[in-house]
């Protein structure tokens, strides 16, 4: 790279909608951080599914046009090479999330033109993970995942225990640990009533988060307090979320749907030490 060239970095992502969670919002925050360090940074993404909302209007992020698929597994389109070859003097390739074919496109283009890439994890190699569609995963690995990732100049976790997961799979490329980026604001008034105890999950909501056990925890606790679900996700997961609630007749869980902005900051609070006790103990 030339010295006092802006370096050119492309994020490659298969959904920015507010569906996709953390990912998609991650990448944005990852992006205009980036950005406001100098860099010239884009996003590569397909077009949110029908019904759903991009995260943001950003110009930076390029949509790539639906195909028949709907975006699901390996979604086979020409779009992305055909769109990655029309962006010049790209330094870093960055591929949010695994098994796709937007990632393996990326990779395979990155290789082509002798340009390095990285590739963030996103939990995806948990091992509840890896149970979730193992047989396609393990098809997925063996056929081109294991060779994408181990070629990859670094990968990317955000926690020690995902880069242990990594590293017992096999894997010996360089990893960085790196939190995801968050919006804080120490300014942040609170939006509820402080009379009641709140406690909040926020996330994705997918089969993997398993959130239906906290269900089951706040059930046995009697309620002490109200549980708010924050995030959005999986619809079919979703509705048998909602059917648990009811199953278990709890009166005090609202579902707040993905949250961004005053509402997102002001909610990460620290569970308290009597949660982490009863959890622990009737987990056991």
């Amino acid at each position: 790279m030339e010295r006092n060239k802006t370096m050119k970095i492309i994020h490659v992502i298969n959904s920015m909608s507010v569906a996709n969670g953390g990912p998609a919002r991650t990448t944005l925050l990852t992006l205009q951080g980036t950005r406001a360090l100098g860099m010239d940074v884009g996003v590569v993404t397909n077009e949110p599914a029908p019904g759903e909302d991009a995260v943001s209007d950003d110009p930076a992020i390029r949509h790539l046009p639906r195909h028949c698929s709907g975006n699901k597994r390996w979604g086979y389109t020409k779009a992305p090479p055909q769109t990655l070859a029309g962006i010049e003097g790209v330094d870093i390739y960055h591929i949010q999330g695994i098994w796709l074919h937007t990632g393996y496109v990326t990779a395979r283009y990155a290789r082509r033109q002798g340009r390095p890439y990285l590739v963030t994890l996103h939990g995806t190699l948990y091992p509840e993970a890896l149970a979730h569609s193992s047989l396609i995963k393990k098809t997925t690995l063996f056929l081109y995942q294991r060779r994408q990732l181990q070629q990859a100049a670094c990968v990317h976790v955000t926690c020690r225990d995902e880069m242990e997961h990594y590293r017992a799979l096999g894997f010996t490329n360089p990893v960085a640990i790196v939190p995801c980026p968050m919006e804080c604001d120490d300014k942040a008034k609170p939006l509820y009533p402080k009379d009641v105890k709140r406690i909040g999950y926020l996330g994705r909501v997918h089969p993997r988060k398993r959130i239906e056990k906290l269900f089951e925890i706040w059930s046995r606790l009697n309620e002490p307090g109200e549980l708010l679900v924050m995030g959005d996700g999986d619809p079919v997961y979703m509705e048998f979320l909602k059917k648990e609630m009811k199953r278990l007749s709890l009166k005090r869980v609202r579902f707040e749907g993905f949250v961004t902005g005053e509402k997102r900051t002001v909610c990460w609070l620290p569970l308290p030490v009597w949660l982490c006790q009863a959890i622990l103990k009737i987990s056991a």
